[in-house]
């Protein structure tokens, strides 16, 4: 492979200076990509002793086109010998981000991971901070393939880890994901870019299932993002997934539809913890929650990753409560058929496949792409009745919520998305459900 035709178009090294700020040290191919000090650097990560963030930057001819990129963030303020009488020695603090630009078609950011990190702790450990050449000569030679193995774990491979901690807000996610919704990931202090980014790809991977339908075209999946991209973000039409630190941004109620928030994550104590959940809100503040369906859907097919009582109270705090109607209906089929036979709204469950393997990243997306198709087709075959006003009753096709006002919204915009055709739910008539 000759340099022409190597991934890697650019590669810099960004410092932050405690005078200066944010600042690019050195870089080779860069000059043309701006705000690379801010994207290798973003707000938050000196909390970190080390981390990963992924990022993408216009492309200097097609600000509407993109290229990737990955940095390795190091830095030695959490080492004891800085520290005067217990207090940092700011003046040796040493905060570096070494990033390289990939091209548009390379996706697979992760394989780069271990050279960056060999990179940079090999450079900080010489100490001679105004030498590049070690950069110098991989950028020259990037074209040779090197012999690194993977230093941690893919970002895909997350996705069962995901599951677990959003519980069955995953399907209050996957349906923002299939109108094409403006995402933000609201990275919590001290948190993980490399775990918020993977969180992002996972989700975006939920995203790509809109392309089997033709329907609509997935989000942009954007990573790390910061105050820096406000103007970019009002110029973009369609939906994205992005993560975050800046809390400012979402003050910026025009520039995102949902926010998700996450707690802490830094032990499995944090996943599991009941008051460290995940939380999700639209832009006027509103909490979101799974409704009642999804839940019976999340405790059914993903069985095997809410073992623990724990996770098991938790995921039932994300969830709606069940509505009078419904509270009604399931007591009356109680009493009258001796808690023998529960109404077909529970039945249908059950019959569109197995639990899903609690360790199989493949099976998770295979499953949701399986649920988008179906939901496609289903919709498909509601609106060839020419129908414009259906019934909750309805919505039992579709494997939603017939009781919920948040999957009637979600119907309603679907249909104007997918097939441009306006409808409205019927809310008051439930008599088709017993």
């Amino acid at each position: 492979m000759s340099v022409d035709e190597s991934p890697i178009i650019g590669m810099f090294l960004a410092k932050f200076d405690m005078k200066k700020g944010n600042i690019i040290e050195w870089e080779e191919g860069c000059s043309a990509f701006q705000n690379l000090e801010f994207k290798a650097l973003p707000s938050g990560i000196h909390e970190a002793n080390d981390d990963v963030v992924n990022f993408v930057v216009p492309q200097p001819d097609n600000p509407l086109k993109f290229c990737h990129g990955i940095a390795y963030f190091d830095q030695n303020g959490f080492d004891q010998d800085i520290r005067v009488s217990g207090q940092v020695d700011r003046s040796q603090v040493r905060m570096y981000s070494l990033g390289f630009i990939l091209n548009v078609e390379e996706l697979e950011t992760d394989k780069y991971v271990a050279d960056l990190q060999n990179l940079l702790t090999t450079w900080m450990d010489l100490k001679d901070y105004r030498v590049f050449k070690l950069f110098s000569n991989y950028f020259k030679n990037r074209h040779i393939p090197t012999n690194n193995q993977l230093t941690k774990k893919k970002m895909i491979d997350y996705m069962p880890f995901w599951i677990t901690k959003l519980g069955p807000l995953i399907y209050t996610i996957w349906k923002a994901c299939l109108i094409n919704k403006r995402i933000i990931i609201l990275n919590p202090a001290g948190g993980s870019f490399d775990m918020c980014n993977s969180l992002a790809l996972c989700l975006s991977k939920l995203s790509d299932a809109c392309a089997s339908t033709n329907a609509v075209t997935p989000q942009g999946l954007l990573y790390t993002i910061g105050a820096i991209d406000i103007d970019h973000l009002n110029r973009i039409e369609k939906g994205f997934i992005a993560c975050t630190s800046d809390e400012v941004l979402l003050l910026k109620e025009d520039i995102y539809d949902i926010v998700i928030r996450l707690p802490p994550i830094g032990s499995i104590e944090d996943m599991i913890n009941v008051d460290s959940h995940v939380t999700i809100l639209d832009s006027a503040g509103v909490e979101l929650k799974a409704t009642h369906h999804d839940l019976e859907c999340f405790t059914f097919f993903f069985q095997g990753f809410i073992e623990d009582s724990i996770v098991s109270n938790r995921i039932n705090t994300q969830t709606e409560p069940v509505s009078w109607v419904q509270f009604l209906i399931d007591n009356f089929y109680f009493w009258l058929t001796a808690g023998m036979i529960k109404p077909r709204y529970y039945q249908d469950i059950i019959t569109t496949g197995e639990p899903i393997e609690s360790n199989g990243t493949s099976h998770i997306l295979e499953y949701f792409e399986r649920r988008t198709s179906l939901l496609y087709k289903s919709m498909s075959l509601l609106l060839a009745t020419g129908e414009h006003i259906i019934l909750p009753s309805d919505l039992l096709s579709l494997q939603l919520d017939c009781f919920s006002v948040q999957d009637y919204c979600f119907v309603e915009i679907l249909a104007l998305k997918w097939f441009q055709t306006s409808i409205s739910v019927k809310r008051s008539d439930y008599w088709s459900l017993f």
